[in-house]
């Protein structure tokens, strides 16, 4: 009988050190020292965020769990290791992001659930809010509900708002599912290739925001905003691959006057959010735009006001 080698575990690495005279270590000294809500009664150790002091992406999770209660360190244990997994194979390198909780501190678990009171969210608020401040990344990955509801609203669902972009606040934030709730179903395939899919337009994200802060975009937007759809190709002198990647259809924003109207159906799905769609227009035009909910359809066009005196042509 053959036994099967176990499963490799990946370190999880320790990310590059604050500057000890640095606001952000600061910080980090004020959470460890937070006596701010009951939970600082049972907590082993407050859990600060750990990571680069700049950063382009910053993770937000729910609370520690008791292997960061004991240690002190973000996303360290089961759950952490599959979302350092699930970065570091989409191409996001744990040690060049910035990861924190809603909540510093272990909550109780009640009916076998430790899903952070509100009291403990409200007393943590003005520390997301700081660190955000102070490394300013440009996408939010709300992890799981209790980050949802601290970044966007409450209003949300994550099952609804989950892989798709909003842009909030001068920053995107882009809602995952815990990696929790792929642990509790046994990392099954099926729900692993939806965290796998989720990450991959992460990185579509990244791109995206890279692409567009300039007026009238890179062409580099193109093949990340909109669809595309494998057409078999036969291997030539040129190119030796077997499909190519098409798109199914692509417009730019249109600008008359104070109006801009843009034709949506070809955009990948995960931009069809009001916000997501105003602030690729406000990158467009290079101006601020109203967009005209009345006269909009997320899934095929939408018109805008350009909120100028002066207006591109």
């Amino acid at each position: 009988m053959t036994i099967a080698a176990p499963a490799r575990i990946r370190a999880i690495p320790r990310p590059p050190a604050p500057s000890a005279t640095g606001a952000l270590i600061q910080l980090h000294r004020e959470i460890e020292g937070c006596r701010g809500c009951p939970l600082h009664l049972t907590r082993i150790r407050a859990c600060p965020g750990e990571g680069p002091e700049r950063a382009a992406v910053m993770f937000v999770g729910e609370a520690p769990g008791q292997d960061e209660d004991r240690i002190g360190r973000p996303f360290i244990g089961d759950a952490g290791r599959s979302l350092t997994e699930l970065m570091e194979d989409a191409g996001i390198p744990r040690s060049r992001v910035y990861l924190t909780n809603t909540v510093r501190c272990l909550p109780p678990k009640v009916s076998g659930s430790t899903v952070p009171p509100a009291q403990a969210i409200d007393a943590c608020h003005s520390f997301l809010e700081r660190e955000i401040a102070l490394v300013r990344p440009a996408v939010l990955v709300a992890v799981g509900r209790t980050a949802l509801g601290a970044l966007l609203t409450r209003k949300l669902t994550i099952s609804n708002a989950r892989g798709r972009a909003y842009f909030t606040n001068g920053r995107w934030v882009f809602p995952v599912f815990h990696t929790s709730f792929l642990l509790r179903h046994g990392n099954d395939p099926t729900l692993r290739k939806q965290f796998e899919d989720d990450f991959d337009d992460l990185v579509r994200l990244l791109r995206i925001h890279a692409a567009t802060l300039r007026p009238r975009w890179s062409l580099e937007a193109l093949p990340w905003l909109y669809r595309s759809t494998p057409v078999a190709h036969t291997p030539n002198a040129h190119s030796a691959a077997t499909t190519w990647n098409v798109l199914d259809a692509f417009t730019f924003p249109q600008v008359e006057g104070a109006t801009v109207s843009w034709d949506i159906r070809g955009i990948h799905s995960m931009f069809r959010t009001p916000s997501a769609i105003q602030e690729l227009l406000c990158r467009w035009v290079g101006q601020p735009v109203r967009l005209d909910l009345g006269r909009s359809s997320l899934q095929r066009g939408v018109t805008g006001t350009i909120l100028a005196e002066t207006y591109s042509s």
